[in-house]
């Protein structure tokens, strides 16, 4: 993957990673929870030249990594099968924090920065979306369910890749969207308004489902700005102490013990 993948952190059986490969072919690795248990995810302080993946087996390295896409909130215990019963609370705990690190020190293209509350971006409670909304001046609906709004209204839903904005052609939606996108540093973003005499926000969703067109969007997002930004990749760091993390020792082990990934 010389020239670039797009690394898609995602539970197995998403759509949205066939969708993504049918307009990037051989250059879509997708990493399944499952694959957080195998030895080749890295991750150094202060060095994100260093950082490496694990999908499917192969390991990746950073600057092979064109652009990051998380569609998991959290791994939970249920996704931990290969894991022993008694360790899947705390291992699931532990690569949720690794995660988090790992994505937040990322440089590439990166569709949503992790959350205190998500890895995939802004799964916020209707109150702190409320609370943005205010101070971006943009209507907010005012029932408590967000579910009303599609009963009682017409509603739409905006999708923002990068800086484009799909599924709406109302300028208003439009310059919503990109605000919102901007206020929560989101490349990839569904943003669904109702109409109550003017335009108003109802959700938000990190994690939408991909069209044909929004999957293209996404792609040429990722392999234009990892194309553009190939003559300034940084040197390797020069050798010095820092503190090293391989995701996880203890969750290949246990898998190991259970007869799982290894």
């Amino acid at each position: 993957m010389s020239d670039g993948c797009l690394l898609v952190i995602a539970r197995s059986g998403d759509p949205a990673v066939e969708m993504l490969r049918a307009y990037a072919p051989g250059r879509v690795a997708h990493a399944t929870v499952a694959d957080l248990s195998r030895t080749g995810w890295r991750y150094e302080v202060g060095n994100s030249y260093r950082l490496s993946a694990c999908a499917t087996g192969r390991v990746i390295r950073a600057p092979d990594i064109a652009g990051v896409l998380c569609r998991i909130g959290a791994v939970m215990p249920s996704d931990l099968s290969h894991i022993h019963t008694d360790d899947q609370v705390y291992i699931a705990a532990e690569m949720n924090a690794f995660l988090h690190a790992w994505l937040m020190q990322y440089q590439g293209v990166r569709f949503n920065d992790p959350s205190w509350v998500s890895l995939a971006g802004p799964s916020w409670h209707p109150l702190q979306w409320t609370w943005l909304l205010e101070r971006l001046a943009i209507p907010v609906w005012s029932s408590r369910r967000a579910t009303d709004a599609h009963t009682a209204a017409h509603t739409v839903t905006a999708t923002l890749v990068g800086s484009n904005v799909f599924g709406v052609e109302a300028p208003e939606l439009v310059d919503y969207t990109t605000r919102i996108g901007r206020a929560v540093r989101s490349e990839l973003l569904a943003v669904t308004f109702a109409r109550d005499g003017e335009w108003k926000f109802v959700s938000a969703d990190p994690c939408p489902t991909l069209a044909s067109n929004t999957a293209g969007a996404l792609v040429r997002r990722t392999f234009i700005a990892h194309s553009a930004a190939m003559p300034n990749r940084p040197r390797a760091a020069r050798a010095r102490k820092v503190e090293r993390f391989m995701m996880p020792p203890y969750a290949c082990t246990a898998a190991r013990a259970c007869g799982g990934p290894a």
